[in-house]
């Protein structure tokens, strides 16, 4: 009684009924978006068997976000550390001593210098680094966390702030300002590693890019609280990692000099030498011609006064 008709939109119309105001509402050739879910791809059921097709748009939509706020993150940690991120290194039981992350303009070499010792630094080039190990999951950084705790500040020696950077040589303790600044540390550090792994093995077969994943939980990213693993950065989950980067200069010839110098007071690896030998011995005949150039237009200038 006294009832409206309701509207209707375009994809439907009204029949009217013999009853007066009744309106029977018929479904013309329209069919919902979400109601199209996308096929899973093989990768992607490799892993997640587990996943549900039919809730691909809402993840998808999910994941979008996580990847604008990882990208975003990202980039304000690579401008932190460029610039330089204050942390604290264990040096031996009971020393630790206050450092500064750096990250180089390539995004390929991390370098950790003492702030009390100028001759004292570590560089790590990302590609070698292998695992960065937590207390709550690994028995390497508990017992690096055991010889300085008996020693150290209590704020310093807490769990939630150790990162042991596992790379080429003898492993790192690295102490954050807080849990916080680890969980940032060890996102955008995956980031950038994927990346880096990315560009040197270009030449390789291309991995398939995925265009959206499962959950995080899923799809086998590191959790929170947990350590940041090879198998975290392998695969497809590596190729989505690497788009996460912020769009940096090509790696170039010097970017390639052995990280960890022996005079610095650290042993470089054997894989940092070759590296070290390859750029230089292709970089030669380059500064030899450049050099041969810059003496023929000095002579020019001479013969034209």
């Amino acid at each position: 009684m006294g009832q409206s008709r309701p509207s209707l939109c375009q994809c439907c119309t009204a029949n009217s009924g013999a009853t007066g105001d009744e309106v029977s509402l018929q479904r013309t050739c329209c069919q919902e978006p979400w109601s199209r879910t996308p096929d899973v791809p093989e990768w992607m059921k490799a892993l997640s068997p587990a996943f549900d097709s039919s809730q691909a748009i809402l993840m998808l939509s999910a994941w979008e976000q996580f990847h604008e706020d990882l990208k975003r993150r990202t980039k304000h940690f690579v401008e932190t550390m460029v610039a330089g991120l204050p942390c604290r290194v264990v040096n031996g039981p009971g020393k630790c001593t206050t450092a500064k992350a750096t990250l180089d303009l390539l995004f390929t070499t991390l370098t950790i210098s003492d702030c009390e010792s100028a001759l004292q630094q570590r560089c790590f080039w990302l590609a070698d680094i292998r695992n960065l190990w937590l207390c709550s999951d690994s028995e390497l950084a508990r017992r690096a966390h055991q010889a300085l705790a008996p020693f150290a500040v209590a704020e310093e020696a807490e769990l939630a702030c150790l990162v042991l950077l596992d790379g080429a040589s003898q492993p790192l303790p690295l102490l954050l300002r807080s849990s916080e600044a680890r969980e940032d540390f060890l996102d955008c550090m995956s980031v950038l590693i994927a990346a880096h792994r990315q560009r040197l093995e270009k030449d390789k077969a291309a991995l398939p890019q995925p265009s959206w994943l499962p959950k995080p939980d899923l799809a086998g990213l590191r959790q929170y609280g947990c350590s940041l693993r090879s198998c975290h950065l392998a695969g497809p989950l590596g190729a989505w990692l690497a788009t996460c980067a912020p769009l940096g200069q090509p790696v170039q010839a010097q970017s390639y000099a052995a990280p960890e110098s022996p005079c610095k007071g650290f042993k470089a690896s054997a894989k940092s030498k070759s590296r070290a030998r390859a750029a230089s011995i292709s970089i030669q005949p380059f500064q030899r011609a450049a050099s041969q150039e810059s003496e023929g237009e000095s002579n020019l200038g001479v013969g034209k006064e």
